[in-house]
């Protein structure tokens, strides 16, 4: 399963700026990547264990796009959370589809 949102940086991020995905491992692998607006990949956190956190520290401002997903067959819920200092809007996409062509 993939959720895509989209996220624009006012400014340059800060060492205080980061995307959070909250989760328990124990009921499934959940990872994040973050893209920037060509579809780059611009980092990520792929652990094995609870939570993945992208800090967003010296990433340009402009459009990003964030894609949290679960490993293999793997099941499971997560909290999204960033701190951004107000610097970021962030929309949910729920369209894989949409989400395919952009990061294509």
């Amino acid at each position: 399963d993939k959720d895509y949102f989209t996220i624009h940086l006012d400014s340059t991020g800060t060492s205080a700026n980061f995307v959070l995905a909250e989760f328990s491992h124990t009921a499934g692998d959940v990872d994040m990547s973050l893209y920037d607006c060509n579809g780059s990949q611009v980092d990520y956190s792929w652990s094995t264990s609870d939570n993945e956190r992208i800090s967003l520290s010296g990433v340009s401002a402009g459009d990003y796009y964030i894609e949290v997903r679960t490993w293999g067959s793997d099941t499971n819920t997560y909290d999204l959370q960033w701190n951004t200092e107000s610097t970021v809007r962030a929309l949910g996409i729920d369209d894989t589809a949409l989400a395919a062509q952009i990061l294509a």
